[in-house]
C-alpha cells in the first residue's frame, strides 16, 4: 500500500507478509485443475485493489466480497468497497460496486469473508474508519466499524464504532463475524483492549458491545487476526502472537467471559486464519511457519487439546498458509498458501485423509502472476464442488495497478 495510508500497513493483511520468508522456490508441476479468473480488479478510482478477504455465495450463486482500497472517497487509493459478481447468460461475470466506504462509515474492509443472513443482508467489519478515537499517531484513522449492507437497496448502516469511547473496547477488526439465533454478533479485534493485544467481543442487535476478553495479559495470546467459531455455545479462535513459547500464537476457547488457552505453539506458529470444527469437536487450522521445512503446517486439535500436525508444507507445494481452512462432507480440507509453488506466488491445496493417519496433499493450482498473486482469503465451495477465492495482487498490471506487486488482485474459480 502507498500514499496517505502507508502507515496502515502495520495493521492490514499485508502487514503479516513481513513474517513470510519469500525465498527462491524450486519449480514443481502442479496437478492442474480448471482454473478461471472471474474478475480482474483495475484499481482506484474504478473498482479498487487488494481483495484480501474471501467471497461468499448467495442462493442464486452471486458472489460478494470486499476490497481493502478503492472507490471514489478518501482520495487515492480509496477507502474500500463491497462488490457483487453476477454471471451473465454468456458466462461472463460482471461486477457491481454495492457500497463505497467514505471514512466516516468505515475504511479498509479486511474480512475473512462477509456474513449473509437469511434475508440476504450483508455484515462485515472495516479495520479503520468510523467516528471513534484516532487509534495510532500519524495515520489519522479511527479504530474501525461493524456494518450492515442491503444488496438490494444499497443502504449501509454502521452497527458499531470501535474506539468511540475508548480503545479498551477494541481496535482494528480484521476477522469476520458470526451471528447467533438471537441476532447477536461475535468477533475479534487485532488491537485495543485493556492490554493492547486485541479483544473478543459480542454485539447485541442494538450495537451495544460487550468485551468478552482482552488479550495481551500474561500468556493468553495477542493479535487475533481471524474471527471466532461457535461450537456448542463456546467460542474458539486463534491469535497470531502471544502464548507461552516465544510469541508464536495460540488456540483459545471463551466460555462466557472466561478465556482458556488450549494450545501455545512452539516454535514457529503465526496463525493468520481461524479454526473450523468437525462433528466430534476436533478443530483444524494452519500455521504460517513451522513444520519440517519451516513453510507452515495444517494441524488438528482433538477435544482433549492434543495437537497433531496433519501436513507440513515444503515450499514447492506452498509456503505460509494464510486463510481459514474449509472442509467438505468427506473430511477433505482445502486452503491457500500465500507464497511458494512454481512462481512463489502461492497455491490452492487439498488435503485428504489417507491410510494409517497419513494425509495426502494435492496442489489444485499454483499461481503465476497474471492469474493472481498472494491468495489470502478463505475459500468457499459450492454444491458442485467448485472453489472460489481471491488474490491480493496479480492480474491487471496497467496504471494504477503497476504500483502493486504484479497487479490489483483477482477473483477466481477452480473446477475439480
Amino acid at each position: 500500500m502507498h500514499g496517505e495510508n502507508a502507515s496502515f500497513e502495520l495493521t492490514t493483511v499485508l502487514a503479516v507478509a513481513a513474517v513470510i520468508a519469500l525465498g527462491s522456490i524450486a519449480n514443481q508441476a502442479a496437478q492442474a485443475q480448471t482454473y478461471t479468473v472471474l474478475h480482474t480488479f483495475t484499481g482506484f478510482p474504478s473498482d479498487g485493489q487488494n481483495p484480501s478477504g474471501g467471497v461468499i455465495l448467495d442462493v442464486a450463486n452471486n458472489l460478494y466480497g470486499t476490497i481493502v482500497e478503492g472507490g471514489p472517497h478518501c482520495g487515492s487509493p480509496g477507502c474500500g468497497t463491497v462488490f457483487k459478481l453476477t454471471q451473465q447468460s454468456n458466462g461472463v461475470w460482471t461486477e457491481t460496486v454495492l457500497h463505497s466506504f467514505n471514512g466516516d462509515d468505515g475504511r479498509h474492509p479486511r474480512n475473512e469473508s462477509l456474513l449473509m443472513d437469511k434475508s440476504g443482508n450483508l455484515f462485515g467489519t472495516t479495520a479503520a474508519g468510523g467516528r471513534g478515537l484516532r487509534c495510532y499517531k500519524g495515520d489519522g484513522m479511527s479504530c474501525g466499524t461493524v456494518f450492515e449492507l442491503s444488496p438490494t437497496t444499497g443502504i449501509e448502516t454502521v452497527l458499531h464504532y470501535f474506539g468511540e469511547k475508548s480503545g479498551k473496547q477494541g481496535a482494528r477488526p480484521f476477522g469476520g463475524l458470526i451471528q447467533d439465533a438471537e441476532g447477536n454478533f461475535y468477533g475479534t479485534t487485532a488491537l485495543g483492549g485493556d492490554y493492547e493485544g486485541g479483544v473478543a467481543f459480542e454485539l447485541d442487535s442494538t450495537g451495544k458491545e460487550i468485551v468478552l476478553h482482552s488479550f495481551g495479559k500474561g500468556n493468553d495470546g495477542r493479535k487475533p487476526f481471524a474471527g471466532v467459531i461457535d461450537f456448542h455455545g463456546d467460542l474458539y479462535g486463534t491469535t497470531f502472537a502471544g502464548g507461552t513459547f516465544q510469541d508464536w500464537g495460540t488456540v483459545f476457547r471463551i466460555r462466557g467471559q472466561k478465556e482458556t488457552v488450549l494450545h501455545s505453539f512452539r516454535p514457529r506458529g503465526y496463525l493468520n486464519g481461524g479454526l473450523i470444527a468437525d462433528a466430534e469437536g476436533n478443530l483444524y487450522g494452519a500455521t504460517a511457519e513451522g513444520g519440517g521445512h519451516g513453510a507452515g503446517t495444517v494441524f488438528k486439535m482433538d477435544s482433549s487439546g492434543r495437537v497433531t500436525i496433519l501436513y507440513g508444507f515444503t515450499g514447492t507445494d506452498g509456503y505460509a498458509p494464510f486463510g481459514t481452512l474449509i472442509r467438505d462432507e468427506y473430511g477433505n480440507l482445502y486452503g491457500t498458501t500465500s507464497s511458494g509453488g512454481v512462481a512463489d506466488y502461492g497455491t490452492v491445496f487439498k488435503l485428504s485423509p489417507g491410510a494409517s493417519g497419513k494425509w495426502i496433499e494435492k496442489v489444485l493450482h499454483t499461481f503465476s502472476g497474471t492469474d493472481g498473486i498472494f491468495p489470502s482469503g478463505t475459500l468457499i465451495r459450492d454444491a458442485a464442488g467448485n472453489l472460489y477465492g481471491t488474490t491480493v495482487w496479480g492480474g491487471y498490471t496497467g496504471s494504477p495497478c503497476n504500483v502493486y506487486p504484479g497487479g490489483c488482485g483477482v477473483v477466481f474459480k477452480i473446477t475439480p
